[in-house]
Protein backbone atom coordinates (compact mmCIF):
# COMPACT_ATOMS: atom_id res chain seq x y z
CA UNK A 1 0.00 0.00 0.00
CA UNK A 2 1.35 3.42 -0.95
CA UNK A 3 0.40 6.97 -0.05
CA UNK A 4 -0.30 10.01 -2.20
CA UNK A 5 0.32 13.42 -0.68
CA UNK A 6 -1.55 16.30 -2.29
CA UNK A 7 -0.52 19.92 -2.15
CA UNK A 8 -2.85 22.80 -3.01
CA UNK A 9 -0.80 25.47 -4.82
CA UNK A 10 -3.05 28.18 -3.33
CA UNK A 11 -1.75 27.22 0.13
CA UNK A 12 1.65 25.59 -0.54
CA UNK A 13 3.06 24.96 -4.00
CA UNK A 14 5.18 21.82 -4.00
CA UNK A 15 6.66 22.53 -7.43
CA UNK A 16 9.34 24.76 -5.96
CA UNK A 17 10.06 22.38 -3.11
CA UNK A 18 10.89 18.91 -4.43
CA UNK A 19 14.64 18.52 -4.21
CA UNK A 20 15.72 14.87 -4.42
CA UNK A 21 17.42 13.77 -1.20
CA UNK A 22 15.75 16.48 0.89
CA UNK A 23 14.01 15.45 4.11
CA UNK A 24 10.73 17.20 4.84
CA UNK A 25 7.64 16.97 7.00
CA UNK A 26 4.20 16.62 5.34
CA UNK A 27 0.91 17.57 6.94
CA UNK A 28 -1.44 14.55 7.08
CA UNK A 29 -5.07 14.23 8.09
CA UNK A 30 -6.30 10.71 7.38
CA UNK A 31 -5.26 7.09 6.80
CA UNK A 32 -3.02 7.36 9.84
CA UNK A 33 -2.91 3.57 10.24
CA UNK A 34 -0.85 3.51 6.98
CA UNK A 35 1.56 6.20 8.19
CA UNK A 36 4.70 4.29 9.07
CA UNK A 37 8.34 4.25 7.94
CA UNK A 38 9.40 2.94 4.50
CA UNK A 39 6.15 3.61 2.61
CA UNK A 40 6.21 4.61 -1.07
CA UNK A 41 4.73 8.09 -1.46
CA UNK A 42 3.57 9.93 -4.58
CA UNK A 43 3.72 13.74 -4.70
CA UNK A 44 0.65 15.34 -6.30
CA UNK A 45 -0.19 18.98 -6.96
CA UNK A 46 -3.87 19.90 -6.95
CA UNK A 47 -5.16 22.46 -9.41
CA UNK A 48 -6.15 25.12 -6.90
CA UNK A 49 -6.90 28.38 -8.70
CA UNK A 50 -3.93 27.77 -11.00
CA UNK A 51 -4.06 26.57 -14.60
CA UNK A 52 -5.23 22.95 -15.09
CA UNK A 53 -1.74 21.99 -16.30
CA UNK A 54 -0.34 22.00 -12.76
CA UNK A 55 -2.60 19.15 -11.55
CA UNK A 56 -0.77 15.84 -11.44
CA UNK A 57 2.36 14.01 -10.24
CA UNK A 58 5.74 15.63 -9.76
CA UNK A 59 7.73 12.83 -8.17
CA UNK A 60 7.94 10.37 -5.33
CA UNK A 61 9.54 9.73 -1.98
CA UNK A 62 9.65 7.41 1.00
CA UNK A 63 8.30 7.99 4.52
CA UNK A 64 10.93 8.00 7.27
CA UNK A 65 8.80 7.57 10.37
CA UNK A 66 5.31 7.70 11.80
CA UNK A 67 2.98 10.69 11.90
CA UNK A 68 3.63 12.88 14.93
CA UNK A 69 2.03 16.15 16.10
CA UNK A 70 3.91 19.38 15.41
CA UNK A 71 3.97 22.36 17.81
CA UNK A 72 0.47 23.38 16.74
CA UNK A 73 -0.84 19.85 17.24
CA UNK A 74 -1.15 19.10 13.49
CA UNK A 75 0.01 15.67 12.42
CA UNK A 76 3.07 15.51 10.16
CA UNK A 77 5.04 12.62 8.73
CA UNK A 78 8.74 12.74 7.85
CA UNK A 79 9.45 12.04 4.21
CA UNK A 80 12.48 12.02 1.96
CA UNK A 81 12.12 12.96 -1.70
CA UNK A 82 13.73 10.45 -4.06
CA UNK A 83 12.87 11.64 -7.57
CA UNK A 84 11.49 14.78 -9.19
CA UNK A 85 9.90 14.38 -12.60
CA UNK A 86 10.10 17.24 -15.08
CA UNK A 87 8.08 17.59 -18.27
CA UNK A 88 10.29 17.67 -21.35
CA UNK A 89 8.79 20.98 -22.49
CA UNK A 90 9.73 22.62 -19.17
CA UNK A 91 13.25 21.17 -19.31
CA UNK A 92 13.74 22.24 -22.95
CA UNK A 93 12.60 25.78 -22.22
CA UNK A 94 14.50 25.98 -18.90
CA UNK A 95 11.30 26.89 -17.04
CA UNK A 96 11.76 27.68 -13.33
CA UNK A 97 10.63 24.97 -10.90
CA UNK A 98 7.72 27.03 -9.58
CA UNK A 99 6.31 27.40 -13.12
CA UNK A 100 6.45 23.70 -14.09
CA UNK A 101 3.46 21.90 -15.48
CA UNK A 102 2.78 18.36 -14.28
CA UNK A 103 5.26 15.88 -15.74
CA UNK A 104 2.54 13.27 -15.28
CA UNK A 105 -0.75 15.15 -15.77
CA UNK A 106 -3.79 14.16 -13.71
CA UNK A 107 -5.85 13.30 -16.79
CA UNK A 108 -3.26 10.72 -17.91
CA UNK A 109 -3.38 8.97 -14.54
CA UNK A 110 -7.12 9.13 -14.02
CA UNK A 111 -7.68 7.44 -17.40
CA UNK A 112 -5.85 4.32 -16.20
CA UNK A 113 -8.40 1.57 -15.49
CA UNK A 114 -7.32 1.04 -11.85
CA UNK A 115 -7.46 4.79 -11.14
CA UNK A 116 -10.92 5.61 -12.50
CA UNK A 117 -12.61 5.06 -9.12
CA UNK A 118 -9.80 6.58 -7.04
CA UNK A 119 -10.83 9.42 -4.73
CA UNK A 120 -8.71 11.81 -6.81
CA UNK A 121 -11.17 11.17 -9.65
CA UNK A 122 -14.36 11.20 -7.60
CA UNK A 123 -13.65 13.56 -4.67
CA UNK A 124 -10.20 15.19 -4.95
CA UNK A 125 -10.35 16.97 -1.59
CA UNK A 126 -7.79 16.19 1.07
CA UNK A 127 -4.11 16.16 1.90
CA UNK A 128 -3.40 12.47 1.59
CA UNK A 129 -4.81 9.39 -0.13
CA UNK A 130 -4.22 5.63 -0.25
CA UNK A 131 -2.91 4.07 -3.46
CA UNK A 132 -3.26 0.31 -3.95
CA UNK A 133 -0.45 -1.92 -5.24
CA UNK A 134 -2.36 -2.49 -8.50
CA UNK A 135 -2.69 1.28 -9.01
CA UNK A 136 1.02 1.78 -8.32
CA UNK A 137 1.99 -1.00 -10.73
CA UNK A 138 -0.30 0.26 -13.51
CA UNK A 139 1.04 3.80 -13.08
CA UNK A 140 4.58 2.46 -13.13
CA UNK A 141 4.24 0.30 -16.24
CA UNK A 142 1.82 2.41 -18.28
CA UNK A 143 3.18 5.89 -17.62
CA UNK A 144 6.39 6.17 -15.60
CA UNK A 145 8.53 3.51 -17.29
CA UNK A 146 7.82 4.77 -20.85
CA UNK A 147 8.28 8.47 -19.94
CA UNK A 148 11.18 8.14 -17.52
CA UNK A 149 13.22 5.08 -18.53
CA UNK A 150 15.94 5.83 -15.96
CA UNK A 151 13.49 6.20 -13.08
CA UNK A 152 13.81 3.94 -10.08
CA UNK A 153 10.08 4.21 -9.46
CA UNK A 154 9.27 0.91 -11.27
CA UNK A 155 11.63 -0.92 -8.91
CA UNK A 156 10.08 0.85 -5.91
CA UNK A 157 6.58 -0.01 -7.23
CA UNK A 158 7.50 -3.67 -7.57
CA UNK A 159 8.97 -3.73 -4.05
CA UNK A 160 5.83 -2.04 -2.72
CA UNK A 161 3.59 -4.61 -4.41
CA UNK A 162 5.67 -7.39 -2.82
CA UNK A 163 5.36 -5.80 0.64
CA UNK A 164 9.08 -4.98 0.83
CA UNK A 165 9.76 -1.90 3.01
CA UNK A 166 11.52 0.84 1.06
CA UNK A 167 14.83 2.30 2.23
CA UNK A 168 15.81 5.61 0.63
CA UNK A 169 19.49 4.67 0.49
CA UNK A 170 18.62 1.84 -1.93
CA UNK A 171 17.65 4.40 -4.59
CA UNK A 172 19.87 6.98 -6.23
CA UNK A 173 18.57 10.50 -5.83
CA UNK A 174 18.24 12.29 -9.15
CA UNK A 175 16.30 14.79 -11.19
CA UNK A 176 14.61 13.24 -14.16
CA UNK A 177 13.75 14.83 -17.46
CA UNK A 178 11.08 13.40 -19.73
CA UNK A 179 12.54 11.75 -22.81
Amino acid sequence: MALLFQSNPDQWDLRGSIEPGEKVSWFVTRYLNFMRPSVLTLLWEAQGSKAPGVRGLYGWGVTLGEAMPDRQGRLRIPLQYVERWIAKSDADENVSDIEHIAAVPAQDILLLSSWQDHLLATMPIGTNFIVTPSQILELSESIVRPRFPDSEFPRAARMDSEGVPLVVENFSKQRLVEV
